[in-house]
């Protein structure tokens, strides 16, 4: 089994290669306008329209990791950091079992710093 690694806020996350394409093919939807009810309802819950504006370019990264051409954890912070936050979030089943329990880990430490939905009126 191959791993992709990420660092967030110095912290190392370990995905296995499975869970990293389903991220990377998701944020990749994403960023093409796929699934639009989703994209919606993460603008809605964040307040920020363009959540999705990194996801093109941690995408990559990923796929770069996953064919052996990036061997270092993948750093997630800014645009990158929020758009695989928010494809975590919207992932079903993350966080559910024990196969899917790094992606929680790593959806869970970009929470801490994605910025906080703007509180009601």
């Amino acid at each position: 089994m191959f791993v992709v690694a990420f660092e967030v806020s110095g912290d190392i996350y370990n995905l296995p290669d499975v869970q990293s394409i389903v991220l990377a093919e998701r944020l990749r939807n994403y960023a093409k306008g796929a699934y639009p009810e989703e994209v919606k309802w993460a603008v809605e819950v964040s307040g920020n329209g363009s959540w999705a504006e990194g996801a093109l370019a941690a995408a990559d990264f990923i796929e770069e990791a996953l064919v052996g051409n990036i061997d270092t954890p993948i750093p997630l912070e800014g645009k990158a950091a929020e758009a695989a936050f928010w494809t975590l979030r919207l992932l079903p089943g993350i966080g559910e079992g024990s196969e899917t329990a790094d992606s929680a880990a790593l959806r869970d430490a970009l929470g801490v710093s994605v910025p906080a939905p703007p509180a009601a009126a």
